[in-house]
């Protein structure tokens, strides 16, 4: 993964919408509703991002859109922020033919395109999940603050107290 590059520009923060691979999948039945079971796991997420650039960035951005193109589409990685509130570093590749130079307004170019960006163990496997193991918590200790303080109770006990023991 050393090799992977990194796009050095970001999307705009209000120019991005995504379309989450939600991993489960139904059947539809005869005179009901339909029956819900798990899909496959590490489903990607699809990503409608865009960039506003200025000048030289502009080129610059083209210039490894073309480098991506000419690996298929990538992968690179890219920070986000779709599974959690926190930016988080996501392998991705551009989606075939959806680069598209929405304006140019003397040296600023709007630029969008849609990605692929492939799942995180840490959203997908359950044990790594902090978020999904909070709201599990949320239920029973009735605030976020509180079900996170059982959370570093928690992890203070098993990483810190519990080793030397």
């Amino acid at each position: 993964m050393a090799d992977i590059e990194k796009i050095p520009f970001c999307p705009r923060q209000a120019g991005f919408d995504a379309s989450f691979g939600d991993g489960s999948s139904s059947i539809s039945l005869e005179g009901g509703s339909d029956r819900y079971q798990p899909g496959p796991d590490n489903q990607s997420d699809r990503v409608n991002s865009v960039w506003v650039l200025r000048g030289q960035n502009y080129s610059a951005f083209m210039g490894f859109w073309r480098k991506m193109r000419r690996r298929g589409g990538g992968p690179f990685l890219i920070d986000l922020s779709l599974q959690s509130h926190e930016m988080v570093e996501y392998m991705a590749y551009f989606v075939p033919k959806s680069l598209k130079l929405i304006s140019r307004q003397g040296v600023v170019f709007t630029v969008s395109a849609q990605m692929e960006v492939l799942a995180q163990a840490e959203f997908d496997d359950e044990s790594l999940d902090y978020w999904a193991s909070l709201v599990t918590l949320l239920v029973i200790y009735g605030s976020i603050p509180a079900a996170n303080e059982i959370l570093s109770l928690l992890q203070k006990l098993v990483n810190e107290d519990l080793p030397h023991a």
